[in-house]
């Protein structure tokens, strides 16, 4: 009987198709009774860098377990297996030998030009990785965190990846983080020197680096969402002033922080707090700057202002007797205006005959100018002092306001309407 010397390999061939069924045969056409098949231990398709693991089954009678096994059409070896007189074995082969791409798996057993084969095709996917920019947050003009990333899987072997991330923005807000350099694999060809880097497919996630407002921030963008979808009232106005000094606090840079949106709502409020305070009664006011509100009081002959104010005058000759005052909401202090603001009352009855406004100011008495259209009037003053609409009379030369006058509330002086003015300046006093 001849002597068989039995060889069995495996040869892995590059394919394009996945062949599962195993091909039986015998080369030189003798008859044989071992007949080999060969199947995938799973789907058939594996990631690269995971080993691919097979099964082998016999039927009928090996002279020899020997097996020998050849990769992607080799003339070497690159394992062997053992039946060890079983009738199934199972083996994989590692990732060295199986880039991405399809291939044969070829198992073959024989000798001196008698063999058994048995091939199937087997699938190696690239290796799927997403590295994800990590979020990120700071506050306005703190230093900036260290920028990372996480990746989904790692890297076969020695193999890396490598790559950069950035950000571009500085203002409050979300920004994304972006790659500076592409994340890409930097191959170790110590082990595969043939490898390539198409075994892998890396997919890049931006992240978010999130600029938080400080606190004078976040604190003068409180004030400001705190205003009133319309101004009304002096607490409403009072409200805006309040956001609007916040906010100048800030620093240049710190106020390019504050959005568009929230900046427009205090526009808004500023522009509806300026009919609010400057409206007082039946009184008001052209050409004030929004902050600055305008208080127009009548004072009722008991009080001390209008006493004061009547003592060098004929008493029957006051028609009213206005209080004005000008205050800046903003800082709280009396508003001084480099130019006179109009200053209009309505509802005015005048007696027939000629009529005069005087003012008090710095312990003395004077006409000013005014105008008169319909029951309104329209008085300016220069500087500060108490109002009043009186009959033509002539104020006594030489008369003297009383010391305590100084007391009164400073008033800010009034721009002339587009009245015709009557143009009174005479003065009196010591």
């Amino acid at each position: 009987m001849k002597k068989l010397m039995l060889v069995a390999a495996i040869v892995l061939v590059a394919a394009s198709a996945l062949v599962l069924s195993a091909d039986v045969s015998s080369t030189d056409g003798s008859p044989t009774s071992a007949v080999i098949n060969l199947t995938p231990s799973g789907s058939g398709v594996t990631d690269y860098g995971v080993p691919a693991g097979f099964t082998l089954d016999r039927t009928g009678e090996l002279l020899s377990d020997d097996i020998m096994i050849y990769v992607d059409g080799g003339l070497s070896p690159v394992k062997s297996l053992h039946f060890n007189g079983g009738t199934s074995t199972t083996f994989s082969i590692e990732y060295q030998w199986l880039q991405a791409g399809s291939h044969v798996v070829k198992a073959v057993y024989g000798d001196a030009g008698t063999s058994v084969e048995s091939s199937l095709s087997h699938t190696v996917s690239k290796l799927q990785i997403t590295v994800k920019a990590d979020d990120k947050a700071k506050y306005f003009n703190d230093p900036d965190p260290m920028l990372t990333v996480t990746y989904s899987k790692a890297p076969i072997g020695n193999d890396k990846i490598v790559g950069m991330v950035v950000y571009d923005g500085y203002d409050v807000g979300e920004h994304q983080i972006m790659q500076s350099l592409e994340y890409n694999i930097h191959l170790d060809r110590s082990v595969i020197p043939a490898q390539s880097a198409s075994n892998y497919q890396i997919t890049f996630v931006p992240g978010i680096m999130r600029i938080l407002p400080t606190m004078d921030i976040r604190d003068a963008i409180s004030k400001i969402s705190s205003i009133p979808n319309s101004v009304y009232t002096y607490e409403d106005a009072d409200k805006v002033s309040v956001a609007y000094r916040s906010y100048m606090s800030l620093a240049d840079d710190a106020k390019k922080q504050v959005s568009e949106t929230v900046m427009s709502a205090m526009e808004k409020g500023m522009s509806e707090s300026a009919t609010v305070n400057h409206t007082s009664g039946a009184a008001s006011a052209l050409d004030l700057p929004w902050n600055v509100r305008m208080t127009v009081d009548s004072l009722s002959k008991s009080s001390d202002d209008y006493k004061r104010f009547v003592a060098e005058l004929p008493r029957d000759g006051i028609i009213v007797l206005y209080k004005v005052v000008f205050v800046d909401t903003v800082t709280g202090k009396e508003y001084v205006p480099d130019v006179g603001v109009a200053v209009t009352i309505t509802g005015i009855a005048v007696p027939n005959g000629d009529v005069s406004v005087v003012r008090e100011f710095d312990n003395a008495a004077s006409y000013v100018e005014y105008g008169m259209v319909e029951g309104s009037i329209t008085f300016v003053s220069e500087s500060s002092g108490l109002f009043s609409l009186v009959t033509d009379i002539d104020l006594r030369e030489g008369a003297n306001v009383s010391a305590a006058m100084v007391a009164i509330s400073l008033v800010v002086g009034c721009v002339v309407a587009s009245t015709v003015m009557n143009k009174r300046f005479r003065t009196y006093g010591p």
